[in-house]
């Protein structure tokens, strides 16, 4: 092969004063790419998307300029032997052709607990493709969520195409409306803060079964969620026997609590372990009340729900 200038679109590797391969060493880890599967799926969509990928696509040349290759309007993609040395950077040049920027894929950190995706996607998973269209950066799922919102499509789901243990799948994930307001409702029980959990507990992937609409945020010194350990990071899953899977269920159940009642509550704690425990309610220095945010409004307002 002959000579060739730097390509206009090369990415640069911090390749000053490195020796590279020769032409034939380079073509050969190119062919290895090719059994990349993010390289090979990224073919494929090039191809579908009307990119015509022939034999000498990619190809091997030798460069006069510091950098490591790149795309090439007419010429395809060029990757610059004499300055690489490793596969992994010739995997990167040639996946340079989707995104000059960030030569990468998505990887699936965690799914909120409760929602569409947590049993459908897992830790590990490299996100490439949404409807079909290839994803390497988060405006990439940004644009394929806001089709939802435009009706062009007549679900709630994304058709994802993901690599898992080195074997490429096809999953249907529905989506979860979020308006944005975040907490918007608690209750001040027994001088401890409970509320509906927030994204960030949501994030840690974990929901007692036994309800999750209850979660304790905050106490305060002196009170008798103080003074009989019920601390914050755990759930409030039964009080007195019944159920609390809300924050409804919770306030119907305790406003039947008379001043200086013992109450049993059944507790999950972040960790996962139950736990069972009685205080002494004090309707006096620690009424029942709430806070109810008024979107319309944008005001807190509070109530009392049972006191002396």
């Amino acid at each position: 092969m002959e000579d060739a200038a730097a390509p206009n679109s090369g990415s640069d590797l911090n390749l000053g004063g490195k020796r590279g391969k020769s032409i034939e060493e380079c073509q050969d880890m190119i062919q290895r790419s090719f059994r990349n599967p993010i390289v090979k799926f990224l073919m494929e969509q090039m191809e579908k998307s009307g990119c015509r990928v022939g034999d000498n696509f990619v190809k091997a040349v030798v460069c006069t300029g510091p950098v490591a290759g790149g795309f090439t309007k007419g010429r395809g993609i060029t990757v610059c032997s004499n300055y690489l040395t490793i596969q992994d950077e010739v995997n990167q040049v040639i996946l340079v052709k989707k995104d000059p920027v960030r030569r990468q894929v998505l990887r699936v950190k965690g799914c909120l607990a409760g929602s569409k995706a947590e049993n459908l996607l897992e830790q590990g998973d490299m996100v490439l493709a949404v409807n079909k269209m290839p994803v390497t950066c988060y405006n990439d799922i940004e644009a394929a969520c806001r089709t939802l919102d435009t009706g062009s499509h007549s679900d709630e789901n994304l058709n994802l195409t993901i690599l898992r243990q080195g074997r490429e799948m096809e999953l249907v994930v529905g989506t979860d409306k979020r308006d944005g307001n975040g907490t918007t409702r608690t209750i001040n029980w027994c001088g401890c803060v409970v509320q509906d959990p927030h994204s960030a507990v949501r994030a840690l992937g974990f929901l007692p079964e036994e309800g999750h609409g209850v979660y304790v945020t905050r106490w305060c010194h002196g009170s008798p969620a103080h003074r009989y350990g019920l601390y914050a990071l755990q759930w409030i899953v039964e009080v007195n026997g019944k159920k609390t899977p809300d924050l409804n269920a919770f306030a119907d159940a305790t406003k039947e609590l008379e001043h200086g009642q013992f109450v049993r509550i059944r507790t999950v704690h972040l960790n996962g372990k139950p736990r069972v425990l009685t205080l002494k309610q004090d309707l006096h220095y620690w009424p029942t009340w709430e806070l109810r945010f008024d979107p319309e409004t944008a005001l807190w307002r509070r109530n009392i729900l049972k006191a002396l």
